[in-house]
């Protein structure tokens, strides 16, 4: 396993250029070819912009993980943010809601931040709208990374596809930059922390 140096960061730092330069040193680091080089930098793009938009101001910790064939992105906060805040910033909003719930990484975004306000040992569905519930999974796999996996997009993709969502998830999936290069998006608890991992088998030259 090959591993990045952790960036500490914030919901509201300007440190993405930094960060960005970090997937492509990483990428030089294991030697990827170009097309894999530029998934990763795709794939930090969007993560970067997904912790942007969380409620709040969140500490995360950042890191790049290759092992097997695979990259991933972790993301990980055990910054708990008091559910009652967080709805006393939404409800501030003039929608009432948070103006990034939408699209693929909206509902990564939700899944992030549910995990990360709920008190130990309950159900996530009764934290969760119906369309972030499309992604939790009804059982995890050994191979899975998260000890504890709250949402999947392999999941939600799946349920999709099963369940015939209309036009709107549809159109999501399909011009996400997320959904169209990982191979997976979990959000869950790692250890003691919430996680998300963008996951990302390497192609190859």
């Amino acid at each position: 396993m090959i591993k990045s140096r952790g960036f500490q960061l914030e919901s509201t730092g300007d440190d993405a250029s930094e960060v960005l330069s970090e997937a492509v040193e990483f990428g030089k680091l294991i030697n990827l070819g170009h097309k894999d080089s530029l998934m990763l930098r795709l794939l930090t793009e969007e993560t970067m912009s997904m912790l942007r938009t969380l409620t709040g101001e969140v500490k995360c910790e950042l890191t790049f993980i290759e092992e097997d064939g695979v990259v991933s992105i972790n993301l990980e906060t055990d910054t708990l943010m008091d559910a009652n805040k967080r709805a006393e910033l939404l409800a501030a909003s003039k929608s009432g809601k948070n103006a990034f719930s939408k699209g693929i990484m909206g509902k990564v975004r939700e899944a992030f931040e549910v995990a990360f306000t709920l008190p130990a040992g309950v159900d996530i569905s009764n934290y969760c709208t119906p369309a972030m519930m499309m992604g939790v999974p009804y059982e995890c796999e050994s191979e899975q990374v998260m000890d504890t996996l709250y949402w999947s997009l392999s999941t939600y993709k799946k349920n999709v596809e099963e369940k015939g969502e209309d036009s709107e998830s549809w159109d999501e999936l399909e011009k996400s930059i997320v959904s169209n290069i990982a191979d997976d998006v979990q959000v869950g608890i790692r250890g003691e922390h919430v996680a998300m991992a963008v996951i990302y088998k390497l192609r190859g030259k």
